[in-house]
């Protein structure tokens, strides 16, 4: 990993290692024991007194997940905090509940089945689904799948992927999927001038393998034809 750093800013790193342990909820004891230093070497690096070793500091980082680049000053490291906001979650579960109760009712529509139907298919009362679809109460999760397989829907169009968490869960699988590729893809991916490969890539991809297959071959046969031309204009 490259963090460019050109200097050490202590005074900006002392702040982001406070606001970064702040927002881990965690204290300087706790950070210490993990660290098996004192607490008061840990209070001197927030106060700018010491700066952290590249051991100590990379720990850190892994600890509070900031990246290592974003403590030293190289990126803003609020992009990777964030404080949760009671107000904001309870309207945001709010919003997804009527969403998830939305979707659940027009998918009974559409298959135009029976609260009894249902009912016998997911053992679910018909006073709970109805109050499900209206909104007045959030399914379990695990009765939820079952009125997603009755209702013939994929409980995956009923995740959150545009809102805050949302968007950090996406964040989280392609972190997770980018972990299972092989090194060296990972790392012709993240470089800024291949971006032009990586294009032509997802639009060969929008091609199909079918398509692309037989556009091969068709380039194939036509660099053999102007192949064996050039062999009989030869004298």
């Amino acid at each position: 990993m490259d963090i460019n750093p050109t200097s050490i800013d202590v005074k900006l790193l002392s702040s982001n290692l406070i606001k970064a342990r702040e927002a881990s909820g965690k204290t300087i004891k706790e950070i210490s024991t993990l660290l098996n230093i004192p607490a008061s070497r840990l209070k001197n690096y927030e106060k700018g007194k010491y700066v952290p070793s590249l051991p100590e500091l990379e720990s850190i980082s892994y600890i509070y997940r900031i990246p290592l680049f974003a403590l030293l000053g190289n990126g803003n490291i609020d992009h990777f905090i964030h404080e949760p906001d009671q107000d904001q979650f309870q309207q945001l579960i709010e919003i997804r509940q009527e969403i998830i109760s939305t979707r659940l009712l027009l998918a009974r529509e559409k298959l135009a089945m029976s609260y009894k139907e249902l009912t016998e298919k997911t053992g679910i009362s018909n006073g709970t689904i109805k109050r499900y679809e209206a909104g007045n109460l959030s399914p379990p999760v695990d009765e939820l799948i079952r009125l997603c397989e009755a209702l013939n829907i994929s409980i995956n169009n009923l995740v959150d992927n545009e809102s805050p968490i949302g968007t950090w869960q996406e964040l989280q699988l392609m972190n997770s999927n980018l972990r299972k590729m092989p090194t060296e893809l990972v790392a012709f991916f993240i470089q800024e001038n291949n971006s032009a490969y990586l294009t032509l890539a997802k639009q060969l991809s929008s091609i199909g393998f079918e398509k692309l297959n037989n556009l091969s071959q068709s380039l194939h046969n036509l660099l053999d034809a102007i192949a064996a031309g050039d062999d009989t204009q030869r004298p």
